[in-house]
C-alpha cells in the first residue's frame, strides 16, 4: 500500500467518487477514507480503523471480504479461461453451467439466461428477441426496450 501524503492529494485531484460533492471533496471539506483491506463484514482503513461495512461494497460484497474459497475459485477460472464472449453460439463450461443453475431456479415461463457485468452488455443481445423479460421485486414484465435493468431472461 502506497503510504504517503501524495495518495490523499491524488485521491482528491484524480479519483471520481460517486454521490460525493466533488468540489467540496477536492477542497478537503468532505471527509476522506482510504480503505486498505477487509475481512468478513468489516473493512480497514490505512489508519488502522476497523469498521463495519454497512454498504456491503454497495450491495456487491454480500458474501463478505477475504473469502479464500471464492478467491481460489476465481483464480482457478482465470487460469483456465478468464473470459470469452457468448456471441454467435459461443459458450464456456462456466457460463453454460451458471445459466443452467439460474434457469433451474427461475420461474417456469423463462427459458434462457444471460450473464453480463454491465447494462449495455446485458441488454443489447436480448433486445433482438421478440421481447425481453426483466425480473424485479414486482415480478416479471415484458418490455421491448433495450434499456431494461436487472437480470434478463428471454423467451426462446
Amino acid at each position: 500500500m502506497l503510504r504517503n501524503d501524495q495518495l490523499d492529494t491524488w485521491d482528491r485531484d484524480s479519483f471520481f467518487h460517486p454521490s460525493t460533492h466533488l468540489s467540496d471533496f477536492a477542497k478537503g471539506h468532505t471527509p476522506q477514507r482510504i480503505v486498505t483491506g477487509g475481512a468478513g463484514c468489516h473493512i480497514e482503513d490505512r489508519d488502522g480503523n476497523r469498521l463495519l461495512d454497512a454498504f456491503a461494497g454497495l450491495y456487491c460484497v454480500n458474501v463478505g471480504y477475504g473469502r479464500t474459497e471464492i478467491a481460489d475459485a476465481i483464480a482457478a477460472q482465470a487460469h483456465e479461461l478468464a473470459y470469452y464472449h457468448a456471441y454467435v453460439g459461443h459458450g464456456t463450461e462456466a457460463s453454460i453451467t451458471l445459466a443452467k443453475m439460474v434457469m433451474d431456479r427461475a420461474p417456469d415461463h423463462m427459458s434462457k439466461s444471460i450473464s453480463a457485468s454491465a447494462g449495455r452488455t446485458r441488454t443489447r443481445p436480448t433486445s433482438r428477441s421478440s421481447g425481453i423479460t426483466t425480473t424485479s421485486s414486482a415480478g416479471p414484465r415484458r418490455k421491448r426496450s433495450s434499456r431494461a435493468g436487472g437480470a434478463i431472461m428471454a423467451r426462446a
